[in-house]
């Protein structure tokens, strides 16, 4: 009962992100590119991509708080560790694209179906291909990282990555 209690925390701590990157991306159609698809295209491209570097930033802070909040009891770094700990950003990123994957087939299946969502057909379209940069980033980035820690855990000197 307490990891479904767990699991459903999660789910909601996603969607919450989800929620907040809904925001994020309207503001860059609405606000930034003013309607413009491919400035809010570019720009959707870039959010995903500092997210992703961030999310991994913000892993190798929570391992480094987690430690130091063992050490000392600090109420302050428990609670940081608590925030940090949470679903990821990657997890609500991914959230939104399936809220948008989901849409989009919509809006392509029947435009008339749900009004609303015809009515934000450019912010759509200005969104809808971010979940393959978004799996394409990822992906990579898991790929590189596990490359480095290889690397590093053969000693290959051959390889222009410095041993710490």
């Amino acid at each position: 009962m307490k990891m479904l209690k767990k699991k459903i925390v999660y789910i909601l701590w996603a969607a919450t992100s989800a929620y907040w990157i809904l925001v994020l991306t309207s503001y860059i159609f609405y606000g930034v590119a003013e309607g413009h698809v491919l400035t809010a295209t570019v720009w959707n491209m870039a959010f995903i991509v500092v997210f992703l570097i961030s999310d991994r930033l913000f892993d190798m802070l929570t391992v480094k708080t987690k430690a130091l909040a063992k050490k000392k009891n600090n109420i302050a770094l428990r609670a940081l560790n608590w925030y940090l700990d949470s679903a990821s950003f990657k997890s609500g990123i991914y959230f939104f694209y399936i809220g948008i994957t989901v849409c989009s087939a919509i809006m392509a299946a029947d435009p008339e179906f749900i009004p609303q969502l015809a009515e934000m057909s450019d912010f759509f379209l200005s969104v809808r291909y971010g979940i393959l940069l978004l799996i394409a980033v990822d992906k990579f980035m898991e790929q590189i990282f596990k490359d480095i820690k290889k690397y590093h855990e053969e000693g290959d000197d051959n390889h222009a990555i410095p041993k710490e």
